[in-house]
């Protein structure tokens, strides 16, 4: 997608942790930055966790309630495509 002279990119936010990072965070400092943008990938970053950056193509569907998910597990069992494109 293009907008302009620069791409307009979209956020798909996929995390996963290892037991060992998940039982460390609760002591993670902060430099406040995470909370002042919003973004607790910032979090992990300012305490030396790498974190991985991908580019991903299409629309994909939103999980952001219980009946997102439903819809989700539908689609999946059903054999659509889960994405909006």
């Amino acid at each position: 997608m293009k907008e302009g002279p620069f791409p307009v990119l979209r956020h798909i936010g996929v995390y996963g942790f290892t037991r060992d990072v998940l039982l460390r965070v609760p002591d993670l400092p902060s430099s406040g930055l995470a909370e002042a943008e919003s973004l607790e990938q910032l979090r992990f970053l300012e305490n030396d966790i790498p974190i991985h950056v991908l580019d991903a193509t299409g629309d994909p569907w939103g999980i952001e309630t219980r009946s997102d998910y439903d819809a989700f597990l539908t689609r999946l069992r059903q054999g659509q495509r889960l994405e909006n494109s």
